[in-house]
């Protein structure tokens, strides 16, 4: 992906592209971006596109137990919390 400040990321492979097993967060600027996807043999086959604003997570108090249900279940919802550097925080998300 090639924006204003030139190369924002390439050769990252569709799998990587939003889980831990690549940075799914990116920190850009506003201008006019070109994505090019070439896959294998130069087959793409189907793919999708999905930009998130990161401000518009809901804000979490430390504490108070949330409950969300993602419906669909390849849904996404955003949340946030403030915390002090060095503060340790753990979550717990039980599959039904």
């Amino acid at each position: 992906m090639i924006g204003p400040r030139r190369t924002e990321f390439a050769d990252r492979r569709m799998f990587q592209a939003d889980s831990n097993s690549g940075n799914a967060i990116l920190n850009l600027v506003a201008g006019t971006y070109t994505l090019s996807v070439d896959g294998l043999d130069d087959l793409t086959g189907p793919y999708a596109l999905r930009l998130l604003e990161l401000s518009s997570a809901t804000n979490l108090a430390l504490g108070v137990q949330q409950n969300s249900l993602l419906d669909p279940g390849n849904e996404t919802d955003l949340y946030r919390f403030h915390a002090n550097a060095g503060a340790v925080s753990s979550s717990m998300c039980p599959v039904r």
